[in-house]
């Protein structure tokens, strides 16, 4: 291989060891949340219903400051579902679907039913999709060279 492209091969490797790298650190944030909020021992889902809906565009509210403003509309509300003949009533994100229709699924544990969440399943899709990516970027420059003979 030629000096130039050698030095071309470096250039790439660098650049896919920091995107790897940045990559993994919010990976590695996400997964840490995970853990510590205990999201992995809610493994029952529980159907809900939005009871109220707070639509927020940071573009035109008077309140909105900063990274708020890049966000875009979301929304918030009140949802419940029941468990066991018990009905909880939780406060959080929610998304624009479950907005419209009413209908939310929760994803809750099922030693302490309180302790819900309706994106459960959204984090550990992001998680895998985040580790998946950062370790192609990792592999790449170490795999490139040996599958193109270089």
């Amino acid at each position: 291989m030629s000096s130039k492209g050698w030095y071309k091969m470096e250039i790439v490797s660098s650049i896919c060891y920091v995107f790897a790298s940045g990559i993994g650190v919010i990976f590695l944030t996400m997964l840490i949340f995970y853990f510590v909020g205990g999201c992995f021992r809610m493994t029952k889902r529980a159907k809900g219903k939005v009871t109220d809906v707070y639509r927020h565009d940071p573009r035109t509210d008077l309140d909105a400051k900063g990274i708020e403003k890049d966000r875009g509309i979301y929304y918030t509300g009140h949802f419940t579902y029941e468990v066991d003949g018990v009905t909880y009533r939780k406060f959080g994100n929610i998304g624009p679907l479950s907005a419209m229709t009413r209908k939310i699924s929760v994803w809750y544990d099922p030693n302490d039913p309180e302790k819900a969440s309706p994106g459960r399943l959204t984090t550990i899709v992001t998680m895998t999709v985040m580790g998946l990516i950062s370790l192609a970027l990792l592999l790449f420059p170490t795999l490139y060279p040996i599958i193109t003979g270089a």
